[in-house]
């Protein structure tokens, strides 16, 4: 069992990512549907997008996306017409699978989960933005938009490795939540907005950024976000103005969702301590608490008077790590893993 808030992060990590044997069963159909596709548009690239292939997906949640540059002479004018073209080849090719299009993709699901369908949108080459092409793909109104997967794949790696790896975990934990909790926001949005987060910040706490990222997207209201490389425009956090309606009514309450509520604990404990400024706040020897509302990680959210501690991403405080596991503690200490999987709170 996890003792500390890092190695609760690190426990629920592996619970998070697609085993080898979930990321091998991904590339099953591959060649099948690469090779209807050249057959058909002649086809002249298929490479991997998306959350597997940027190594942020989600065990038993992400699906497989592919994009598929096809030249844009045997693609239509209207982007919705070809997504059409392109259903009824991969229908034709897989007529047990009940084909769909789900704009800016056609959705092949091989199985009842989301792990066992594959995404593909197509798209035609434009041009190129440094050492990246640049494609346009459908934007869901009948015309094309601008994208490059391979460039915001390398985006996302430079800010991770600026970050000593801990990056991509943090979009995990994002997604994870977004999944958990069925909340209709855009996989590719919340990894660019995670992105831009972290590559503002000087370090990466996931018990203070997770919640940092969460206050921020109900702070802008999901609002559209510029392209961090000004490739595709500004990018919407949700399809549909009834989604965004719904994501931004549940984000208000997330605290409400993921904190549990302790009704009752009495602990033995000399302090706390901020961890950002690294202030430690003498508290009497014995204390007894009540209903004390918890973030994930177990971060001390509010607490009643007459002990009035700061309650903002930039003062965070907690309980001394010396206190938490002192042998006279009688608390009830959750970690990401055990609100997920205890309490489905996550």
């Amino acid at each position: 069992m996890p003792r500390t808030v890092d190695e609760g992060f690190r426990d629920f990590l592996p619970k998070l990512t697609p085993s080898t044997g979930e990321t091998q069963a991904a590339k099953t159909h591959r060649a099948s549907i690469e090779a209807r596709l050249k057959t058909d548009f002649d086809l002249k690239r298929f490479f991997r997008t998306g959350s597997f292939g940027n190594g942020t997906s989600i065990s038993g949640y992400s699906d497989v996306d592919y994009l598929a540059s096809i030249p844009g002479a045997n693609l239509h004018k209207d982007s919705g017409t070809s997504l059409r073209t392109v259903k009824t080849s991969l229908a034709n090719r897989f007529p047990n699978t009940g084909v769909v299009v789900d704009c800016p993709a056609v959705v092949v699901p091989f199985g009842s989960s989301a792990k066992e369908s594959t995404e593909v949108v197509p798209g035609h080459y434009i041009e190129s933005s440094g050492s990246h092409s640049v494609y346009g793909i459908p934007n869901c109104s009948g015309g094309w938009m601008k994208a490059s997967p391979e460039a915001h794949t390398a985006y996302v790696k430079r800010v991770d490795k600026k970050h000593s790896g801990k990056v991509k975990p943090l979009i995990r934990f994002i997604k994870a939540w977004k999944f958990f909790r069925n909340v209709p926001i855009s996989s590719f949005y919340l990894e660019l907005r995670v992105a831009k987060y972290a590559d503002g910040e000087s370090s990466i706490d996931y018990a203070i950024d997770v919640r940092c990222i969460l206050d921020s997207l109900n702070s802008i209201g999901l609002a559209k976000m510029q392209d961090p490389l000004g490739i595709s425009g500004y990018i919407a956090a949700c399809k549909t103005t009834a989604l965004l309606t719904d994501a931004k009514s549940g984000i208000p309450g997330y605290r409400a969702r993921i904190r549990p509520i302790v009704s009752r604990i009495t602990i033995h404990w000399p302090s706390f301590y901020n961890v950002v400024t690294g202030k430690t706040l003498a508290l009497p020897n014995l204390i007894a608490l009540q209903h004390i509302p918890l973030s994930p990680a177990g971060v001390i959210a509010k607490r009643p008077a007459p002990i009035a501690l700061p309650n903002s991403c930039a003062a965070e405080w907690r309980m001394a790590p010396d206190a938490v596991f002192s042998p006279y503690a009688s608390v009830r200490y959750f970690t990401p893993h055990m609100v997920h999987s205890q309490y489905n709170l996550l």
